[in-house]
């Protein structure tokens, strides 16, 4: 099988759950799986997918409903177990492919680079008094040029020393690797997936960049782009977890030495102007990174 998608679910509505399954039931791939991973949701919604998935003649589908709440690595793991496809799309609901070639492209894009991980373009998506409105492109990870000059060394500098960070809503795996990734994760990072990609360019992998659209992102919903005090409290553990996996790992990779001062400096030194003279200081070509990350931003406000 070409590829499974593993929709993940946590009290989500039917409203959103129908706007992702109508982005990949229709996927021109032909060949592929959608596996249905629910955390513990109050109501997990198995009348309504039962229901959708024999409306829409759809045979290739699985529910995996979890009777408690595990966590999103957890989660995903449970749906990775069940997959048979060669590559997987994690998805989160409210979240939708952009288009019905968006599987066969990808699918046809890793093949042709030989490569373990790929991502692409996102597209923020608004829902204002029930009504879904698709914006501009999103400007993630904000320096885009170590991917399309395949660089190793920048890209590994720009994610994991500077944190300039891929969403994992624009990633596409192969299967078998994402399991071993976030299984190294476990059991202290339990909402932040996307953190897999720490591990594979610390370990010399490539990430593949697909210059094109691939998910329309709801913005203001999930994790990482709702900040309540609970979510960001779950955030913070989830980092504090994973920076001591990778000392531990990595203790003599000198880009996650630099992260790690980066880090020490934000922790200790109160005033923002005098953390951006001691990161500067410590690292003068951050100062440089982050020049060109305001050029990037000021860039996107013009569009």
């Amino acid at each position: 099988m070409k590829f499974s998608v593993v929709l993940c679910t946590y009290n989500t509505d039917e409203d959103s759950l129908r706007f992702t399954l109508d982005s990949l039931v229709n996927q021109s791939i032909g060949d592929y799986e959608i596996i249905v991973c629910d955390d513990g949701s109050a109501d997990n919604h198995r009348a309504f997918l039962e229901a959708y998935f024999a409306a829409q003649g759809i045979e290739q589908y699985r529910l995996l409903l979890s009777p408690v709440n595990r966590g999103t690595v957890q989660n995903l793991l449970a749906g990775l177990e069940a997959a048979r496809g060669e590559y997987v799309k994690p998805i989160g609901a409210g979240d939708a492919l952009a288009d019905r070639e968006t599987l066969e492209r990808i699918w046809a894009f890793m093949r042709e680079k030989r490569g373990k991980l790929a991502f692409g373009k996102l597209r923020a998506v608004s829902v204002e008094d029930g009504a879904r409105r698709v914006q501009g492109e999103l400007a993630i990870p904000m320096r885009l040029s170590s991917y399309e000059r395949r660089g190793l060394r920048s890209l590994k500098r720009n994610l994991v020393a500077y944190g300039d960070n891929i969403s994992g809503a624009q990633l596409f795996y192969d299967t078998a690797y994402l399991r071993e990734l976030l299984l190294r994760m476990t059991p202290g990072v339990k909402y932040m997936e996307d953190f897999c990609t720490y591990l594979a360019v610390l370990d010399g992998e490539e990430i593949a960049f697909f210059p094109e659209t691939v998910v329309l992102y709801e913005v203001g919903s999930g994790l990482s782009t709702s900040p309540t005090e609970g979510n960001l409290r779950r955030l913070a553990a989830d980092r504090a977890a994973f920076l001591q996996l990778l000392k531990a790992q990595y203790p003599r990779d000198p880009e996650l030495r630099r992260r790690l001062r980066m880090e020490k400096i934000d922790n200790t030194v109160p005033q923002k102007a005098l953390k951006a003279l001691y990161k500067f200081l410590a690292d003068p070509r951050w100062l440089a990174f982050r020049l060109a990350l305001v050029r990037v931003r000021l860039s996107s406000k013009g569009k």
